[in-house]
């Protein structure tokens, strides 16, 4: 049975930094955007906890 089987898995937001284009103005820009992280291999025990601790900040 694989290991995301027996202890589930992990979802988080980590954010993005990037450079868009303005859609009126077409001038470049910073853009910040989120995608969705999955984990399919969570730690146990004492791993765990600092696991959902990153998850968190």
């Amino acid at each position: 049975m694989p290991v995301w089987q027996r202890r589930g898995i992990g979802l988080c937001w980590d954010l993005v930094q990037g450079e868009g284009v303005n859609p009126i103005s077409g001038e470049p820009q910073q853009m910040q955007r989120r995608r969705l992280i999955v984990d399919e291999s969570l730690p146990m025990g004492d791993g765990f906890a600092d696991w959902v601790r990153r998850a968190t900040d």
